[in-house]
């Protein structure tokens, strides 16, 4: 299994960004990777949502489970993750750091292949996942700060 892991300051409150995290329904109106999420279930302990990933110039539908403790974590597993993971889940976690907040978001991979893990997982973490949270990041960066 990899471990990807992005850090970034941002200047504004883990409410605020927080929110923008939260609401994965209004994610398509933020995120240029994000086409359309539809969220299935939202109890106040856990989401489900269906998004529709631009992955070149294909889009990938994904179940994602999340949960959350409101202005600190999130969560998420996508179940069954995008072909060829066997695994792929993580956290965002958001914390105070002087004016503003350290955001972090782990992301753990697992190819389905042990062959060629160490290369998929890699790949899928350069190629994917690094590129779309720090799209993400500098995006929700973007709208706090106006």
């Amino acid at each position: 299994m990899y471990r990807g892991k992005i850090v970034m300051e941002i200047e504004a409150a883990p409410d605020r960004i927080y929110e923008h995290l939260f609401h994965i329904d209004k994610w398509h109106w933020l995120l240029p990777h994000c086409q359309n999420v539809q969220l299935e279930k939202d109890d106040g302990r856990e989401q489900i949502a269906i998004m529709e990933i631009k992955n070149g110039r294909d889009i990938e539908r994904i179940r994602t489970v999340r949960h959350f403790a409101e202005n600190q974590w999130i969560t998420f597993d996508q179940t069954p993750p995008p072909a060829p993971l066997a695994v792929h889940r993580g956290k965002w976690t958001l914390e105070k750091n002087g004016p503003g907040t350290r955001v972090t978001v782990d992301h753990d991979i697992a190819a389905k292949n042990r062959t060629f893990s160490w290369f998929i997982e890699r790949l899928a973490w350069m190629m994917v996942f690094r590129k779309n949270s720090l799209a993400t990041l500098k995006q929700i960066k973007k709208v706090v700060a106006k």
